[in-house]
């Protein structure tokens, strides 16, 4: 079955976007950042503090769910290059593409099985679905079927022509798509060692791949040699979400605490700070406000945001 993505999706000056509430992805040294609406920006830019997690956590009230009118969760969401739809996917089994503009859904596409995850790389759309991952470029319209994970794919991750595929089985795969005369994606390694699903993929510096599994540990991995390096253990609980920033790693977990971890002199990863909230940690995202200060969102299991200023790490 061919889906077309192409529908209205590319066109317009991405840096002309305006939208209330809903943030778009960009992409800066291995940190995901949301740009924000310029409202949002002038509160963050009021937020001071000192130290890791000083102040009590600002709460934003997810507003734009009415807007979403989505009925199951939304696992991902990407704005692909040269794009002004932002796509965003669901475990009801749809992609809908978003207005950037407007702030309305523009169209909805069923997919026929839930979407665990959603990311982009240039013009490429990757969705994890159960035992495949679909790729759509949306300037050509060409469409693919990775074929190999056995189960729900549930994180995605890409750098340079490679990308990383978390399944629910605990294997990691990773292909490598060439981009020429002959668009290829060729199965280059499966990584493995969790022994339950992955939630969570990110890329860091260093040539260093990370993921976090039900099984409550962090692996972190080469992504150039494609081994595993180490494991990080000490959460409790499944590891939902991993963020690099600068030379740090915040990783959340559903037992309610963000662990803040940081290289030593010998190369191994020590946690430096531990946070604690009322709820499971479900994601976190950062970025920076108007005065360039470090601001971590983090998304909680009783449906709030939080947000918090971090100290300054450059």
């Amino acid at each position: 079955m061919t889906i077309n993505l192409l529908n209205g999706l590319c066109s317009g000056d991405v840096e002309q976007l305006k939208m209330s509430g809903l943030n778009v992805l960009t992409r800066s040294q291995g940190l995901v950042r949301r740009n924000c609406s310029l409202a949002l920006l002038k509160q963050l830019k009021d937020i001071a503090g000192k130290g890791w997690f000083d102040l009590p956590a600002q709460t934003i009230t997810p507003e734009i769910q009415k807007d979403l009118r989505l009925l199951k969760a939304v696992n991902g969401i990407a704005l692909p290059l040269r794009c002004n739809k932002l796509c965003s996917g669901s475990s009801d089994g749809t992609i809908r593409l978003w207005d950037c503009r407007a702030g309305q859904c523009a169209n909805v596409i069923n997919l026929g099985g839930k979407v665990g995850s959603v990311c982009s790389e240039g013009p490429w759309l990757f969705v994890g679905m159960p035992n495949v991952v679909k790729v759509w470029n949306t300037e050509s319209g060409a469409e693919y079927s990775l074929n190999g994970p056995v189960g729900q794919v549930n994180a995605l991750e890409s750098i340079n022509d490679l990308l990383f595929a978390g399944v629910e089985d605990g294997v990691i795969l990773a292909w490598k798509g060439t981009y020429e005369t002959n668009i290829t994606f060729q199965l280059a390694a499966t990584l493995k060692g969790h022994t339950h699903g992955i939630t969570s993929l990110v890329v860091g510096g260093g040539n260093r791949l990370y993921s976090g599994s039900k099984d409550q540990t962090i692996r972190v991995w080469d992504h150039e040699n494609l081994q595993c390096i180490m494991t990080l253990n000490g959460h409790d609980d499944v590891v939902k979400s991993l963020m690099c920033w600068d030379k740090y790693l915040f990783f959340g977990s559903l037992e309610c605490t963000i662990k803040v971890w940081a290289s030593t002199e010998d190369g191994s990863l020590e946690v430096i700070y531990t946070h604690s909230e009322e709820h499971g940690i479900l994601a976190l995202s950062g970025m920076t406000d108007l005065s360039v200060k470090p601001i971590l969102y983090c998304s909680c299991s009783d449906k709030s945001v939080h947000l918090y200023e971090l100290p300054n790490i450059h």
